[in-house]
């Protein structure tokens, strides 16, 4: 594990997820997104250490588990540090269960996720995740201005951080080339919104682009063309949907369709990210008066008006 340098005073340090690092002239650090395990978050803060820094504030990007579990991690030989957040991914962070269930939308069968174990309720809400700080516009830490753009649509709560390097650190708000070829369908809380937030980084001005799920940092205009990418697959799945409406179709009906088009490998736990992104089309399809439904035969069928 190391910290490779981007521009200034801005670094990274790579991993499942990627984590930001931007050094204030202290030698105190700010961490964007610490990323995925406990033991992560102990790397990093011993790394650190090592080199005579010290992690005081942490910004999550939005409130899915991959990007600040490792938060417990640095603060068990950080007490000091703070964790920011915007106010809409405050209640999920602080209620890892309540994160958890909203894609079951009920408590958690024994067979949801592949840390569970069989742990089910309240249990799984382990951890010192308080967030400490809300944040829904930019901040000035120790003097220096740090950009908060909140970009919804992967979540509700998703935020763009830039620093005074123009570093844009873009957590899930674009997705990566190699994630597209992977998984294909993306997993999103607001097909609108998300569009509105990936046509605002095409417009921004940053330098480098940090992408929480990949590989590589990109330029700008790198950024820009995953961008259109990420628009392409969006509107592929928008006409999808829309064909298998041809057909009065059940929610259950229209994601089996799109998986054996798509080819899409699944287990318990992805299918409800798919089903989730299924019910976000449904209901952009549905607000701009595209769509209609029937209830019939204890089930609902879904209809292009």
């Amino acid at each position: 594990m190391d910290i490779g340098n981007i521009k200034g005073r801005s670094s990274y340090i790579k991993g499942g997820t990627n984590t930001g690092v931007y050094e204030f002239l202290d030698g105190s650090v700010l961490l964007i997104d610490a990323g995925h395990s406990v033991n992560r978050g102990v790397r990093i803060a011993s790394m650190l250490k090592k080199q005579g820094k010290r992690p005081d504030y942490m910004i999550a990007t939005h409130e899915h588990f991959d990007h600040f579990e490792a938060y417990a991690g640095l603060k068990e030989t950080n007490p000091q540090i703070k964790l920011i957040a915007h106010p809409l991914a405050k209640p999920y962070i602080e209620n890892l269960y309540l994160g958890m269930a909203y894609m079951t939308s009920s408590s958690m069968p024994s067979f949801y996720g592949r840390k569970n174990h069989g742990v089910t309720g309240k249990e799984l809400c382990v951890g010192d995740y308080r967030v400490d700080i809300v944040v829904d516009r930019d901040i000035e830490i120790k003097g220096e201005k740090i950009s908060i753009i909140h970009s919804p649509g992967h979540s509700s709560s998703q935020i763009l951080v830039m620093t005074p390097d123009r570093v844009c650190y873009m957590g899930d708000a674009v997705l990566d080339s190699s994630i597209i070829d992977t998984y294909d369908m993306p997993f999103l809380f607001d097909i609108k919104m998300h569009k509105e937030s990936l046509k605002k980084i095409q417009a921004m001005d940053f330098e480098y682009g940090v992408i929480g799920h990949a590989k590589a940092i990109y330029t700008k205009a790198q950024i820009e063309g995953i961008v259109d990418k990420n628009l392409e697959v969006l509107l592929r799945y928008e006409n999808d949907i829309i064909n298998i409406l041809d057909k009065p179709s059940t929610r259950e009906e229209i994601l089996s369709n799109l998986m054996i088009k798509n080819n899409i490998k699944y287990n318990y736990t992805t299918y409800h990210y798919n089903n989730s992104t299924v019910g976000s089309y449904i209901a952009k399809l549905s607000n701009e008066g595209k769509i209609d439904l029937e209830c019939k035969d204890g089930k609902i069928y879904y209809h292009k008006k």
